[in-house]
């Protein structure tokens, strides 16, 4: 059996700890908190969750076709240098530093609604966590999922699972990051 559980078990532990960390620093902010920007060009905490919930939306519809087919199971998994590279690009602090950049299909809208971001994040977030588990005996060198940037390029199934785990943290604690700026409004 292929050894994915490092992956999969990656984007399950991510799925749970961003909801964790979601409901406890996150549910509870107004409308103007939930939308307050730091500076021109920088997303506010609604801006980054529903940023997450997009690619999550992205990401759950090919897993659960991946999860439907077929195939042969087989080969340990190794990251692909592009997986390495895409993965490492991956953490709130370099988000914290510029303005984050995406394609304009999940560029996040200017104003969001709390109470349905947080509800779709924790259903995402959910789903992924499922499909965590029913991606555990699949061969992770195989199944080749576009990736979002640039679909051309097909990432194997171990790199789009920890690129989606680490995605969610890193956009997760550009949120709680910037809900802990001093300049945050007290509500």
């Amino acid at each position: 059996m292929p050894d994915i559980s490092g992956p999969a078990a990656a984007l399950r532990d991510s799925a749970r700890a961003s909801m964790e960390m979601v409901a406890g620093k996150l549910g509870g902010l107004s409308e103007v908190q939930f939308n307050w920007k730091p500076q021109n060009g920088y997303w506010s905490a609604g801006q980054c969750l529903q940023h997450v919930n997009m690619l999550g939306r992205y990401w759950v519809k090919h897993l659960e076709a991946v999860v439907q087919e077929s195939g042969p199971k087989g080969n340990d998994y190794r990251p692909t240098r592009i997986g390495r590279r895409l993965i490492a690009r991956m953490n709130t602090d370099r988000l914290l530093k510029r303005p984050p950049r995406t394609r304009s299909r999940f560029q996040p809208h200017f104003s969001v609604y709390s109470v349905g971001c947080l509800s779709e994040f924790r259903e995402t977030q959910k789903r992924l966590e499922t499909l965590a588990g029913l991606l555990q005996d699949k061969d992770p060198g195989r199944h080749a999922i576009g990736w979002y940037q640039l679909p051309m390029v097909r990432l194997p199934l171990g790199d789009t699972l920890h690129l989606a785990a680490a995605h969610t943290m890193a956009f997760t604690g550009c949120a709680e990051a910037v809900a802990g700026l001093p300049e945050f409004p007290a509500s």
